[in-house]
């Protein structure tokens, strides 16, 4: 029996060679442990980071002057001491408008 005269086309080895290598390369950028979705979402966290350092590292300034006020500033604490304790000096009145 002969051989039927069947004519494949040849293949382009080069060309599925460079789909192979670009669909690997696509699929590693975009999964695994150095995704460029994780990279984005550390670059996020470290900026959220970095603001609510900034806030803290100000709000420690301003604690940092409040115990360098109350003690050296005798008018300070007095003042604290009124407002948020609700003190008064021994000969004072201290009466409070309520709204109607």
């Amino acid at each position: 029996m002969a051989k039927a005269n069947s004519k494949k086309s040849p293949i382009n080895w080069p060309l599925w060679t460079g789909v192979a290598i670009i669909t690997i390369l696509v699929v590693a950028f975009f999964t695994g442990n150095r995704s460029l979705v994780d990279l984005y979402r550390l670059r996020q966290e470290i900026s959220r980071l970095q603001e609510e350092k900034s806030a803290l590292e100000k709000r420690n300034a301003e604690l940092l002057d409040e115990i360098e006020r109350l003690q050296n500033d005798p008018n300070f604490i007095e003042q604290k001491a009124r407002i948020e304790y609700n003190l008064k000096r021994p000969e004072e009145d201290v009466y409070k408008v309520v709204p109607e």
